[in-house]
């Protein structure tokens, strides 16, 4: 096991967690790898104590994220309203789509 990189692999996934809930979280984690009390000694480990902590990854959130980038570009407006179909679908979210003059 290579504690220095799994170590640098840990501090970069926390890196990304931040603002509310979630940071105090992040550093209570980071308090007992500190003192040496955490169970968080690979990657892995903290991945799963994310998944017990928050659930599984948002994928409603990540339906949404896809519509926001969404551009029609040079594709005809029956292929646009085809992909917003097919990411939309399931997505309990009605999202507001504006379109640029």
């Amino acid at each position: 096991m290579d504690q220095v990189g799994d170590r640098n692999k840990i501090s970069w996934v926390l890196s990304y967690i931040q603002g509310g809930v979630a940071e105090i979280w992040k550093d209570n984690i980071l308090d007992e790898i500190a003192k040496g009390t955490s169970v968080v000694q690979i990657v892995e480990q903290l991945y799963a104590k994310i998944r017990q902590e928050f659930g599984e990854f948002d994928e409603e959130s990540r339906k949404v994220d896809g519509l926001r980038v969404l551009e029609q570009g040079e594709k005809t407006i029956d292929v646009s309203q085809t992909l917003f179909s097919h990411i939309s679908t399931n997505s309990s979210t009605i999202p507001t789509v504006s379109i640029p003059a």
